[in-house]
């Protein structure tokens, strides 16, 4: 999506609840946001580095972060230990 249109967007999407001035302002600061959060987040979407995009890699190879993948683990354990 380009700025353009995800500006557009936010407009039309904040226009319906706001008048036009307050519209325009709250639709640059969530274009603002959006790209800020994009820019700080370029590393985890495999702009500088020969990986794939974040988004594009397959699912069974992202990492789980520490607390997520014990969790895992320990649903894993109860399930094998219901089954015995």
């Amino acid at each position: 999506m380009k700025i353009e249109d995800f500006w557009n967007n936010a407009y039309l999407a904040c226009l319906a609840r706001l008048p036009p001035e307050d519209a325009e302002k709250q639709a640059s600061e969530a274009t603002n946001r959006c790209i800020e959060f994009w820019q700080s987040n370029m590393e985890r979407r495999g702009l500088h580095t020969s990986a794939p995009f974040w988004k594009d890699q397959d699912v069974t190879w992202v990492p789980l972060a520490g607390d997520e993948y014990r969790e895992i683990i320990k649903r894993r354990s109860a399930n094998e230990e219901q089954s015995q």
